[in-house]
């Protein structure tokens, strides 16, 4: 590994047959694990559900965190209870909330939504 006189970037440089690559080795400036701070800033930074899909990229690219870290912030709010489960855009519903609204929904008369969990 070499340090760059410019920036002082570690680089690494490596040879082939045919040529010599010089590419950066990555800092980790930002924190690798999850804080009860982190979680709390992520769940503010997050706008009301369902998200579209995208939404934790986002959020990491505006905290300045890595995704990794943003998406495990996103899962314990939904093992908290805080959101709901979600997946690509779309929220999931427990099958005793789905009970529950199908014996409703039969109460008054409706037919129940077929076997899924997805709120369209």
């Amino acid at each position: 590994m070499i340090e760059c006189s410019n920036c002082h970037s570690q680089l690494i440089v490596t040879r082939t047959r045919t040529e010599v690559a010089v590419k950066t080795q990555k800092t980790h400036t930002s924190p690798e694990i999850l804080t009860d701070e982190i979680v709390e800033q992520v769940k503010n930074s997050l706008p009301p559900q369902p998200w579209p899909t995208g939404t934790s990229k986002e959020i990491a690219d505006k905290l300045g965190l890595p995704p990794r870290i943003v998406s495990d912030a996103i899962t314990k709010l939904v093992q908290m209870g805080v959101f709901e489960l979600q997946y690509y855009g779309k929220l999931y519903v427990p099958k005793s909330k789905k009970a529950k609204t199908q014996t409703k929904n039969s109460q008054d008369g409706k037919k129940p939504k077929p076997n899924s969990h997805i709120i369209e």
